[in-house]
């Protein structure tokens, strides 16, 4: 211990009798697993005063009672290295004279321990009897554990530094259980739980701007501790609280509700909010399992939650209200109130609208990858990307950046969508020039990082309305096409679901490739309308879908054999049912075509043009 204390501090090594002493009155301050109380109390019966312990090598400065003038220095630099036996001062040591000095009257820089230490600190569980409380555990010997074909599951602590909003910091511990060591069947059966779709979040941001509602903010604090558990399932105790019998036998703790960590706890939590749900008779959508509505006097409440953190929206303060007194009374709840920050992305929201933007996210992404003072560009890339055979890139750091750019773009940025598609398809050897026309789309999010989704209330009512375009024969590895599709809940935007993809075959004609990408938003439109009215909103007009192919409007509307068209499979006629009854297909000039960002690079031009329709006024 007292040599891990030198080299972490990085202290010359004849101060290892200070590092040695420190190390041994720390732990006779520590608590004892056996006997519950730490070695000094054992000695004394008394408790320890640890009011006094320091970090061993932290900065100091100790107080100078030689000053030749009233302008010196009243304080000299030093590194605590340890306690006087004999008295409460503490040992200083000086690097510039190197010296090791007694001293009453010391002033430390940080009280506890500096931040770059708690940030890198993962050792064995810090105990101290004032530190937390300390209760003996429930603990037992398995029964039959052999004979059921069991193995206690390992637990270890994980350390984390959660950011809030305003910059602080939290350092929190939290013991976990080693899921990897389950049996399937033995210690758990399902464990898939959903969270809610980025698409729903959208949708209730639109529906909230239309209908007035407000939006508040919930965390369920040890959201999974709630949840009963559906196996019997036995822990090893955690570290520096084990147990044993007077024999010196094993005991193990036997779970009575989940545990982060088990493979089953999202799950199990997640069937325990939703009885919570729809016993208080909130109704679930049937095309989102994590948005909940309930209708009051023809007043509307919605609930939308990712695991443990919950949106809630209702028509009035009264409804608002009394749903999180629900919350609360049920679970213990941390009350953000006015949404404002969920998932990284940061909204804002008013009388009639309600914005979405990450800024934030993007001015983090550009500091971690070393491009916040770059140049701004006016597009995601260049008008013909010319990418040939050149040195190859490093694949970690190339898929790093992808992902990011990933979640910005399901998020909040569809202008991005049709590039960083493209370039998630060399995430297994990306090259050089791939990683320039990163840094061209890096750029681009530096001079549009202000950019946000602005849903407005439209005084015109509901209607979906979509956009649907291909790019015919683009792959030039496989000559694959490119699909892309674009929908908005009222007719002036801003889009609340859009995609970019590369077809799955290889279209024979512009005609089959446009209607490859019809057949896709065919399906969107079929999901969103399903959505929409799941939660007890309707529309009078049916959806509209705009294309620009009028070959493909023909297939559509005309079910006849053609020679360049008789190929095509039957589960893309599905449209053709759909047709004057599920939507509406209307023609729309090239020039007019939104989804064409969504297929190609975009020009300065389009992205002026359609930045209302993309993002809204």
């Amino acid at each position: 211990m007292g040599r891990c204390m030198l080299l972490d501090k990085k202290l010359p090594q004849e101060l290892w009798p200070y590092a040695v002493h420190t190390a041994v009155y720390t732990r006779n301050r520590c608590l004892n697993s056996r006997v519950y109380r730490t070695p000094f109390e054992a000695l004394t019966s008394r408790r320890p005063n640890i009011s006094n312990m320091r970090i061993f090598g932290c900065e100091c400065y100790a107080y100078t009672q030689q000053r030749k003038a009233k302008l010196d220095e009243r304080g000299k630099k030093g590194v605590f290295v340890g306690y006087d036996r004999s008295s409460p001062a503490n040992l200083v040591y000086f690097p510039d004279i190197r010296k090791v000095i007694k001293c009453r009257l010391v002033h430390f820089v940080s009280k506890d321990s500096d931040v770059n230490d708690r940030e890198t600190q993962t050792g064995g569980f810090p105990v101290h009897e004032d530190d937390v409380t300390v209760k003996r555990p429930v603990v037992g010997k398995a029964p039959n554990m052999e004979e059921r074909g069991k193995q206690a599951v390992g637990g270890r602590c994980v350390y984390t530094i959660k950011e809030f909003e305003n910059g602080s910091k939290s350092y929190k511990v939290r013991f976990v259980a080693k899921g990897y060591s389950q049996k399937e069947g033995l210690d758990y059966h399902e464990t898939f739980a959903p969270t809610a779709q980025l698409t729903s979040v959208r949708v209730v941001m639109q529906l909230a701007a239309q209908n007035g509602l407000m939006l508040h903010q919930m965390d369920v604090k040890k959201a999974y501790l709630n949840a009963p558990i559906d196996c019997e399932i036995y822990l090893e105790q955690p570290e520096g609280f084990e147990a044993k019998t007077e024999n010196g036998e094993q005991l193990f703790c036997r779970l009575n509700k989940s545990l982060y960590g088990l493979k089953q706890s999202g799950r199990n939590w997640n069937k325990m909010l939703h009885s919570f749900l729809t016993v208080n008779e909130f109704e679930q959508s049937l095309r989102d399992n994590c948005l909940y509505t309930k209708y009051v006097d023809n007043e509307m409440i919605v609930i939308l939650f990712w695991v443990d953190d919950v949106i809630v929206g209702a028509s009035n303060e009264n409804l608002l209200g009394e749903t999180k007194q629900l919350f609360k009374e049920n679970f213990k709840m941390k009350d953000m109130e006015q949404l404002s920050y969920f998932l990284g992305i940061d909204f804002e929201q008013g009388q009639d609208f309600v914005r979405m933007h990450q800024q934030r996210y993007i001015q983090n992404l550009l500091e971690k990858f070393e491009m916040s003072d770059c140049k701004p560009r006016g597009t995601p890339c260049e008008q013909k990307l010319e990418w040939s055979e050149c040195e190859p890139f490093d694949s970690k750091r190339y898929r790093e950046i992808v992902g990011s750019l990933i979640y910005l773009m399901m998020c909040t940025r569809p202008d991005i969508s049709w590039l960083v598609t493209r370039l998630s398809q060399f995430l297994s050897k990306p090259l050089q020039c791939h990683w320039i026309t990163l840094k061209h789309v890096l750029r681009y999010l530096k001079g549009t990082a202000h950019y946000e989704l602005c849903y407005r209330k439209c005084e015109k009512g509901l209607r979906i309305t979509g956009y649907t375009d291909s790019d015919w024969a683009s792959g030039m590895e496989d000559r694959r096409s490119t699909s892309g599709y674009c929908f908005s809940l009222v007719e002036d935007g801003p889009l609340i679901s859009w995609k970019s993809r590369k077809q799955q075959i290889v279209a024979l004609s512009t005609c089959e490739a446009e209607y490859i990408a019809l057949t896709a938003a065919v399906q969107e439109v079929m999901y969103l309308s399903h959505l929409v009215k799941s939660i007890g909103v309707t529309y009078d007009q049916l959806p509209i879908i705009y294309e620009d192919n009028q070959g493909t409007i023909a297939l559509a509307n005309n079910p006849t054999k053609h020679q360049r068209s008789k190929h095509i499979d039957v589960r893309y006629h599905f449209i053709r049912s759909e047709v004057n009854k599920g939507f509406e297909l209307k023609y729309c000039p090239t020039e007019e075509m939104l989804a064409d960002i969504m297929t190609k690079p975009a020009t300065k031009e389009q992205l002026n043009k359609f930045k209302t329709l993309l993002f809204g006024r």
